[in-house]
């Protein structure tokens, strides 16, 4: 695009108004020279686009194209005898096979003459230990398939206190030949349960005792009641260290966790 600009002037011009006027034709003309720079620009984006549409609707061909052999392939194969669907002759998939369930029961066992409400693993996963109603504590070996030793019913040397239905069982994990349980009677009882002795009787929960566990490295043990309380223990010397008063309800359980081995409670919030 070529602009030619023609000025008669009749009148001298002085120095001053020529040399804006050619100031304003240098502007116009660098103006002029970049809108065809982006006249040019826009046209070799606009050829770009109309090739990729081109692509595009080839593209588009070719799988419609595509679509109707694999449709005439379909029509025209041959039935095997079987059911067919939605009137075409291919054979219907076989159902789905069930996934089996990652966990299968191995055994059931009836060792106790009433409900189990609590069960723990020895240290060395050779001894289940089964908390029952019929407050008793059952020792089962899994290996060799049978209990070898009950721990309970007890009574103590006034005859008065019988132990009353279980909750719970732990191992201490210090002294892995301590066993305890929890009671409906209000009490925990602390057993060596590779000897079967009866070691010491807990009291100071005013409700039942629902669950116990221990530290891992220290001679302290933790209890949840449902008097609302949740108490430490140091379950060698046999008296209370401290008691957790802040709950408003029930407290169902108690576990020791993390590095510093606090202590986590848990109770419903209904």
């Amino acid at each position: 695009m070529n602009f030619n600009f023609k000025v008669s002037l009749d009148d001298p011009v002085d120095g001053a108004t020529m040399k804006a006027f050619s100031g304003l034709l240098l502007s116009t003309k660098k103006a002029l020279a970049c809108i065809a720079a982006d006249q040019k620009s826009w046209k070799t984006r606009v050829d770009d686009v109309s090739k990729d549409n081109e692509a595009l609707r080839q593209e588009n061909a070719n799988l419609k194209a595509e679509v109707a052999r694999l449709t005439a392939q379909q029509n025209t194969a041959p039935s095997t005898g079987g059911e067919t669907m939605n009137g075409v002759g291919r054979t219907v998939e076989p159902p789905l096979v069930e996934k089996k369930d990652p966990f299968e029961l191995e055994r059931s066992i009836k060792i106790h003459d009433a409900p189990v409400h609590g069960v723990a693993i020895g240290p060395n996963s050779d001894i289940v230990a089964t908390a029952s109603w019929d407050a008793s504590i059952k020792l089962y070996n899994p290996v060799a398939k049978e209990v070898f030793r009950t721990l309970g019913p007890y009574r103590d040397d006034s005859g008065l206190h019988k132990m009353g239905g279980l909750y719970a069982a732990a191992f201490a994990k210090k002294h892995p030949d301590i066993l305890a349980c929890t009671s409906c009677d209000k009490c925990v009882y602390l057993w060596n349960h590779n000897s079967g002795e009866f070691l010491k009787k807990f009291t100071g929960h005013q409700h039942e005792v629902n669950d116990v566990d221990f530290h891992s490295f220290q001679q302290i043990m933790c209890t949840a009641s449902d008097d609302g309380t949740a108490i430490i223990w140091d379950y060698q010397e046999g008296f209370m260290l401290r008691t957790l008063e802040q709950h408003k309800k029930e407290v169902y359980g108690a576990t020791f966790f993390g590095p510093g081995e606090r202590i986590l409670c848990r109770h419903l919030l209904l």
